[in-house]
């Protein structure tokens, strides 16, 4: 594939950039932080599209570089909006921390969504050489769930009418 430049690319310190500013791998030192920017994959998604969906299997996390995704679920009532997502935001790490692997939300494209992955494979040779960090994974997805199965508790708290 040849170079396009109409196509979005993000930079090794872009990279770096948003690996450092997530919570988990802003522990890391910054040349295990080095590596790992250089495993990301850039992923491009057009408006409307799904990035992953709820109960699917997951197989790598995002990291939103530029765009807007929105966060959902389906709830008693039908879909619930839980989050909206924007750039140096992370997804999916939740279903690479849990031990049936399946996606916790729907995560859809709001606009072009530009985005760079890490795959489970690399995301576990990460936790394995450096386990201090799985904690904080691991505590940030059992926050996120919590809020999770408060909104679908409660879909309209919030709301103005």
């Amino acid at each position: 594939m040849s170079f396009s430049p109409d196509l979005p690319t993000v930079s090794h310190e872009r990279k770096m950039e948003l690996l450092a500013g997530l919570h988990g791998f802003d522990k890391l030192p910054k040349s295990s932080r080095e590596a790992l920017a250089a495993e990301l994959k850039l992923e491009i998604f057009a408006p409307g599209s799904n990035v992953v969906e709820e109960r699917e299997l997951g197989d790598r996390l995002f990291i939103i570089a530029s765009g807007i995704a929105e966060v959902s679920s389906i709830g008693p009532t039908g879909k619930v909006v839980l989050d909206e997502l924007s750039s140096g935001k992370m997804f999916g790490e939740i279903a690479l921390v849990s031990r049936i692997r399946r996606r916790k939300a729907t995560v859809s494209s709001v606009t072009q969504l530009v985005t760079v992955s890490l795959s489970a494979h690399v995301f576990e040779k990460l936790l394995a050489e450096h386990p201090d960090i799985l904690t904080d994974f691991v505590e940030n997805a059992e926050a996120l769930m919590t809020e999770k199965l408060q909104k679908l508790s409660h879909p309209h708290q919030g709301d103005v009418f």
